[in-house]
């Protein structure tokens, strides 16, 4: 630190830590509560901190929201598009609420009790907050609404067998004068599967229409409850914690569901082990951090190529059931829709977009995935399988791709390229593959070694086999699954690119991508795997045709 002469005042403190000439630099800022010595004197020349031993989590919740409210016109639209007036009605409303109320008996606790709205009747406003929360373990499961219990909640929901974040989050309700509150374990019929059907495609409306969203961030069970710490001593030197790290490593980060409910949310309260953390489409700030601006920038910008980097994010997050894998975005798919629908109409199917098609379909598994056999989901979309995936990153070059466009459930690929197929010399590989081919089937191919020479700096896995061509390595490719096709597998290219040989270069070369499928029924194929032919000519002869890939 450097000195202080006379009439010094004291912003930070840089911290240098090591030996000779290795070291790392910290700058830790110095922060006062409000009306301390260091603030009044002037030594200490930040910003006091918003926080004192005194203020309690809903008066900072509060000054954080009114600002928000009162200055933040991004903060008042919707992902979908919409502008949002909490006060007023708008189709889609949650079909039930938590109602907070004082009994009349003078109760230190408040009372809550679930309503049920009447859309064609009520045409009452109701302001309210939902609550984002890790439900736990089996054996710590959250209070529930049941077909059996519904009669009772409708009464009073008994205050002592809620658990510990819900009735935080009823008290805080209470404080901030918010009478109404969304639980999903609550405000669901957790065994009405038609109920619980119905009032999860509305996910995705609830969270981006509430006030804001109670986020228990650290908490890992309902059990645990908002304050996951007590006040921590106020010092004047102060290490302020990550705020993304906070978030993004937190317990409740990590569960699939909760991706559309930070997504869509306009606002949020994250209660963490570091404290309170605010975020909104403008900015955020905790306790001892201001609100820091243009922060939503990038939400307005979002297009639908971020659709593939949610979902490579959301396949690395905790589901329960693999049930809920296109239950759990499909909130999210649905504001995704209605925000594009400005421009053109978006068709969704089994989490990929057709508009995106084929690159939608350059999906591959960060090691082997698992397929899950006997679910709905085919083969071509990556909900079909269980794992960790990414997907190729955009291809540049003015590339040629095939049309593709879905029927049902199936998609029906038109192969718009005249060469499809020639005769492999050789296919080294970790397993036996017969030729790839559509026409005039031709039998090919052998076992060997794996080869890892041949990726793309974009593509983070090895391949499965090497493809050859006149005793040439002419591409490579890999299986989705650690298991061996018991049917001949073919290849389907997607996409032609053109590349250069080397920088500077005006000699042109193209290669396509490819997905790899086995045939199921005549002209009816799945996916196993996919990957890059580095001969476009290979498929010279082929006549295209129409497949159904299911």
């Amino acid at each position: 630190m450097s000195e202080a002469g006379a009439g010094a005042r004291l912003n930070s403190i840089e911290v240098l830590v090591g030996y000779g000439r290795n070291f790392m630099r910290g700058r830790i800022h110095l922060y006062a509560p409000k009306e301390s010595p260091a603030i009044l004197s002037g030594d200490v020349v930040q910003k006091p901190m918003l926080v004192d031993d005194t203020m309690r989590p809903s008066e900072l919740v509060q000054e954080w929201l009114s600002s928000c409210v009162s200055h933040h016109d991004l903060c008042r639209k919707a992902f979908s598009g919409d502008l949002v007036n909490e006060e007023t009605i708008y189709p889609g409303a949650p079909h039930r609420l938590i109602e907070v109320y004082e009994k009349s008996d003078g109760a230190s606790q408040p009372s809550a009790r679930l309503i049920e709205r009447r859309p064609r009747v009520d045409t009452r406003p109701y302001m309210y907050v939902a609550l984002s929360h890790c439900w736990g373990p089996p054996n710590e499961r959250p209070l529930c609404t049941t077909r059996a219990s519904l009669g009772q909640h409708m009464l009073q929901i008994p205050w002592g067998q809620l658990p510990q974040t819900f009735q935080d989050s009823i008290l805080l309700c209470k404080e901030l004068s918010i009478q109404y509150l969304w639980i999903d374990s609550l405000c669901i019929i957790q065994d009405d599967e038609e109920d619980w059907s119905i009032q999860s495609r509305f996910m995705g409306q609830i969270y981006e229409r509430a006030l804001f969203t109670i986020a228990a961030s650290s908490a890992k069970s309902s059990t645990e409850g908002l304050f996951r710490s007590g006040k921590a001593d106020r010092v004047l030197a102060y290490i302020e914690p990550d705020l993304e790290k906070c978030i993004s490593s937190s317990p409740l980060n990590q569960r699939a569901w909760v991706m559309q409910e930070y997504f869509l949310s306009r606002r949020i309260v994250h209660f963490t082990i570091h404290g309170l953390l605010w975020s909104c489409k403008n900015g955020k700030g905790s306790e001892t951090q201001y609100m820091m601006s243009e922060f939503g920038s990038s939400w307005e910008a979002v297009s639908e190529d971020d659709w593939r980097a949610l979902v490579q994010s959301y396949t690395r997050r905790q589901l329960t059931y693999k049930s809920d894998k296109l239950v759990a975005i499909e909130g999210l798919s649905r504001q995704f829709s209605y925000r594009y629908k400005i421009d053109r109409s978006f068709q969704y199917r089994h989490g990929l977009w057709l508009e995106n098609m084929p690159h939608d379909l350059m999906w591959y598994g960060e090691e082997r995935l698992v397929r899950d056999r006997g679910n709905y989901i085919p083969s071509w979309s990556w909900a079909s399988t269980t794992g960790p995936i990414s997907f190729k990153a955009s291809v540049f070059g003015n590339p040629e791709v095939f049309h593709a466009h879905v029927t049902g459930g199936n998609l029906t690929f038109i192969l718009g390229m005249e060469a499809l197929v020639r005769r492999i010399d050789d296919l080294e590989g970790p397993v036996r593959c017969q030729a790839f081919c559509f026409e005039d089937v031709q039998d090919m191919g052998s076992t060997g070694r794996m080869h890892e020479e041949y990726r793309d700096s974009s593509v983070h896995v090895a391949p499965t086999f090497v493809f050859r061509s006149g005793g040439k390595k002419v591409g490579w490719g890999v299986f989705d699954q650690h298991e061996e096709p018991s049917e001949d597998v073919f290849c389907l290219p997607l996409i032609k690119q053109k590349v250069w040989e080397g920088f500077a270069s005006s000699k042109e070369q193209h290669f396509l991508w490819v997905l790899l499928v086995s045939s199921v029924a005549p002209g009816k194929f799945e996916r196993v795997g996919w990957g890059l032919h580095f001969v476009p000519s290979w498929f010279d002869g082929l006549i295209a045709r129409l497949i159904s890939l299911a």
